[in-house]
């Protein structure tokens, strides 16, 4: 966590962008060698800034790996362990017995856009949320991101509705 606090010094100031795409693979974009998918923009984002191509997915699934990203602990810390509920399906098919899960990223457990943001930062969320919802305080735009664009509690967007993206890119370009 002091990351943050390196970038936030008035002479090393950066732009951050951070990409987190469940189930995408080690060479699935185009600079990494994939000639299937075409993502030319993170091409261009990999060829004009930083890629770290050495990581760890502290979590097998989408809710416990963006907890882990969001706080920066370990699973056990902040307690999403999977996507709730943990204990659904058949239980006679059941072979373990469920660990008692969180649904939402504590509030007393700062994420990386409440670090930023209190370092000057202006912070965008963009995408999957699955950390909770901002009617009770644990969705992004309660977290440290001034926009949020199709995260909450579900972890997909509130509505696909045309006007709600054209709203959501009328935001990005006023803030950017």
């Amino acid at each position: 966590m002091l990351l943050p606090h390196y970038l936030c010094s008035q002479e090393n100031r950066l732009n951050v962008v951070f990409i987190m795409a469940d189930d995408l693979g080690l060479n699935d974009t185009g600079y990494t060698g994939s000639d299937f998918y075409e993502t030319p923009n993170i091409d261009k984002l990999s060829k004009d800034g930083m890629v770290f191509t050495t990581a760890y997915s502290s979590a097998a699934n989408s809710a416990p790996s963006r907890a882990c990203f969001m706080s920066g602990l370990y699973t056990p810390r902040h307690g999403i362990f999977t996507v709730s509920p943990p204990d659904r399906g058949d239980r006679t098919k059941r072979k373990l017995i469920s660990v008692p899960n969180t649904e939402d990223l504590r509030r007393d457990i700062p994420t990386m856009g409440e670090l930023f943001q209190r370092n000057g930062y202006r912070c965008g969320h963009v995408g999957k949320w699955h950390l909770g919802d901002d009617a009770d305080g644990t969705g992004p735009l309660s977290r440290g991101f001034d926009v949020n664009i199709a995260g909450g509690r579900a972890g997909t967007p509130y509505s696909y509705y045309y006007r709600y993206v054209w709203w959501s890119m009328n935001v990005l370009t006023l803030l950017w």
